[in-house]
């Protein structure tokens, strides 16, 4: 039972090559741009936290 799984796995990896390719390059462009906000929530973060301890 293990073995059929394993070769009907490996059979969609070699029927589906170009679908698996780009939903890669979709997930690889998802990461890009929540990485981008990531960075962009911790400058202003960063400029929040400056206004704070130049008006207290």
């Amino acid at each position: 039972m293990v073995s059929n799984s394993d070769q009907s796995r490996s059979g969609d990896r070699e029927t589906l090559p170009l679908e698996s390719l780009i939903t890669l390059q979709c997930f690889s462009d998802d990461l890009a741009h929540i990485t981008q906000c990531l960075q962009t929530l911790g400058e202003l973060q960063e400029l929040v936290s400056t206004c704070s301890v130049l008006s207290g």
